[in-house]
């Protein structure tokens, strides 16, 4: 480079940059990058830079960049190489002036500004808005579905390669391979449609069928595993509507280059096919890992939201979202955005109030054009307020009480001060799921207004009928998870969970139950409630026997473990399972016969495993064995996702329910009108007034069963904070 394109600066002698306004229309800043260099007297050099402003309407072709503001990756050699703060050098009027900017960013800086990739106008958060000036940074959050939808593109950048502990260029090769089989094997076997694909794949049969064996045992799966536990990227809240809105996104990892399409890819197909991770990895901490909980998910999830959003706020997108919600089209942005909300839970953000606005861009986006604001981004409000105003906007124009679903566990709460109506969204939570459920047969073409929802401050004014009181409560389930335990460990939990169940269901009376459930078995009552009313099938595969059944087979298994285990203590009353004759009937209880026979096919089982060759009834146990032990799993697996953070309670009314953790003996459980699910509420200190405890899926309520009839009459009921 010629002297003439390179300008030498002492860093020392730099003011800080100080930000102008941007004026009254919607306007964005940009980075614009020169030919020109700048050497410093450090040794470090820089591409010279200004900060121009520009209108929404004026905008040349720019490049968003998306980044972590601190260390890319969660280690403490990172975190102390990013606790250092850098500058960025920029120019105006023909003065130089210094930003502070974090490290990570400096290094972004660095890889796009220059080389045959290079970038010459680009959109940064910590650059292009004034971070001090919180008018300014709520202004320019309401404009960021804009910003993203009207780049030319968006470059990712993840790191540095030295920061991740797995080979990066052995990440890039698995995808390289896998992805390119994956595609030849989809068209020649799929018709190129992967919801065509099926669940039957193996460790075994996954390299077979992509036609790649000899590259088993040599792709490094434990490394693409350790990228996700790593990254930090994926972690952040406002990455989904980056992702979202960009016509196209690039990743970058020092000078690793991928499409979004093929690291997103990978998890799809994995997901599709249920590949079992663990045995891919040879890890057996992972055998039991479901796709949903392994961290390279959450590059799925920017790829399914990025489809929902595909033509977004046009008339056929909320025709589409109408049908798939069952909701009026004047409502899918807004439910919309409430399920955006939920999905970033999961994610990180420096403000919590991101927890709200980093989902605002799909509002935004989503509404018909001319549609006044919902949601005013607001830094200077303290959080509980931004939270309690976001479940108002919710309640007062949505025509159900969804919001209220999102309302997590008290014990789960980490943000004080909240009215219990209002969800802290701060904390993951995973709701029953309302949208199945109808419990006070919710208009959906009748909006809800001040006729049956009213806020007044603090407190929320509802109208509903008490539908009973809970009698009992169960410990919550035990973890039945066969990761990294022995079968002693597992076997101790499953039983320990049964007798908790049973002994909840000793303390409801016989009659009561009769009244309320006809001629169903408690026992089916028990499992319908454990699931939350989902058909059985839904986990059982096509090898299920019937739901009644795979319960059945599900105690038969664990009782006939347990009465073995018996014999083997010195303490066998652990493993004493017993249920009151009245409620040991019907279809899910194995005989005393058949958990005594079950021994001839666990004989069967280990002849099977030893190589004897086996003929007549000894196969026919075996098989019996089989469906037993797969019915077993699945229910398992069932309870897993179900059971997390909740626990069943029993009511004096003679209903059963599955509700949140925090439920207690003396709280009431009332069918809210406008509620898709009921509602367990504990009376306050103040009269007449309740805090919500959390929804609950009760068992023969939640189709309406129990609102009209002899249910008519309407009570005002108060929520309000404990």
């Amino acid at each position: 480079m010629s002297q003439s394109n390179t300008l030498r600066l002492d860093r020392a002698r730099l003011s800080e940059y100080s930000y102008s306004g941007l004026g009254s229309s919607p306007s964005i800043r940009l980075l614009n990058v020169r030919r020109n260099t700048l050497d410093f007297q450090d040794g470090s050099s820089q591409k010279v830079c200004s900060l121009d402003t520009y209108t929404l309407a004026e905008l040349p072709p720019y490049t968003a960049l998306s980044y972590t503001w601190g260390p890319p990756v969660d280690s403490p050699e990172c975190i102390a190489k990013y606790a250092t703060t850098k500058e960025w050098v920029l120019e105006e009027n023909g003065t130089y002036y210094a930003l502070p900017i974090t490290m990570s960013l400096y290094n972004a800086l660095q890889h796009l500004t220059v080389g045959e990739k290079a970038v010459t106008a680009i959109w940064i958060d910590a650059l292009c808005i004034c971070q001090k000036d919180l008018e300014e940074r709520a202004a320019q959050v309401n404009l960021m579905g804009d910003i993203y939808t009207l780049c030319r593109d968006t470059v990712v950048w993840l790191g540095q390669v030295e920061d991740f502990s797995c080979d990066i260029t052995a990440f890039s090769r698995l995808h390289a391979i896998v992805l390119t089989a994956f595609h030849t094997y989809s068209k020649a076997h799929l018709g190129g449609d992967i919801i065509k694909m099926g669940n039957d794949w193996t460790a075994e049969n996954f390299y077979e069928r992509l036609n790649i064996q000899e590259h088993k045992g040599r792709l490094d799966w434990k490394g693409y595993h350790r990228f996700y536990q790593e990254c930090q990227w994926f972690k952040r809240a406002w990455v989904h509507q980056e992702v979202s809105f960009s016509p196209e996104v690039y990743f970058r990892c020092g000078f690793h280059d991928f499409d979004f399409f093929i690291l997103a890819g990978l998890p799809v197909f994995l997901d599709a096919a249920d590949v079992p991770i663990g045995a891919l990895m040879h890890d057996v901490n992972l055998l039991s890992e479901t796709v949903t909980m392994l961290p390279w998910m959450r590059a799925k999830l920017l790829w399914d939201l990025r489809v929902r959003c595909e033509d977004i706020g046009s008339r056929p997108w909320r025709k589409f979202r109408a049908k798939a919600v069952a909701l009026p089209v004047e409502y899918v942005s807004l439910d919309f955005f409430l399920y955006c909300i939920r999905l970033l839970r999961v994610a990180d953000s420096t403000d919590p109030r991101d927890r709200v606005y980093a989902a605002l861009g799909y509002l935004n986006r989503s509404l018909p054009p001319g549609s006044p604001p919902l949601v005013q981004p607001d830094y200077k409000s303290p959080v509980q307020d931004v939270f309690t105003r976001t479940a108002g906007m919710f309640l007062d124009n949505l025509p159900d009480l969804s919001v209220l679903s999102e309302v997590e566990d008290p014990s789960l709460r980490k943000l004080k001060g909240l009215p219990s109506w209002v969800p802290d969204f701060t904390v993951n939570v995973e709701s029953i799921g309302a949208n199945r459920f109808n419990a006070t047969k919710v208009n959906g073409k009748k909006l809800l207004g001040a006729k049956r929802v009213r806020v007044e401050g603090r407190k929320l004014f509802l109208r509903g009928v008490p539908l009973g009181r809970v009698s009992a409560v169960s410990e919550p389930a035990s973890a039945i998870s066969m990761e990294g335990t022995t079968e002693q460990v597992v076997l101790n939990a499953t039983v320990q969970s049964i007798r908790h169940w049973f002994a909840l269901l000793d303390t409801m009376h016989p009659q009561r139950v009769k009244r309320v459930y006809k001629k169903a078995s408690l026992l089916e009552v028990l499992w319908r409630t454990l699931i939350t009313g989902h058909d059985g099938r839904k986990y059982f595969g096509s090898y299920a026997q019937g739901s009644n059944q795979m319960f059945h087979d599900f105690l038969l298994g664990w009782m006939f473990r347990a009465r073995v285990s018996a014999l083997q203590t010195p303490t066998p009353g652990q493993y004493h399972i017993d249920l009151r004759p009245e409620h040991a009937t019907g279809p899910c209880w194995p005989s005393a016969a058949e958990i005594n026979g079950f021994v001839g096919a666990e004989m069967a089982a280990s002849a099977n495993m030893q190589g004897i060759a086996l003929a007549g009834d000894t196969r026919q146990l075996l098989a019996t064995f089989v469906a037993v032990t797969q019915n077993l799993m699945c229910f398992s697996n069932a309870l897993g996702i179900h059971t997390t953070d909740r626990k069943l309670f029993a009511m004096e009314e003679g209903f059963l329910g599955h509700g949140p953790l925090s439920a207690q003996r003396g709280d009431q459980v009332w069918l809210v009108d406008g509620s898709r699910m009921p509602m367990v509420l504990r009376p306050a200190e103040e009269r007449g007034c309740f805090a919500l405890v959390g929804e609950a899926y009760v068992h023969g309520c939640m189709k309406g069963e129990m609102w009209g009839g002899t249910w008519k009459s309407v009570k005002t009921v108060e929520l309000c904070l404990v």
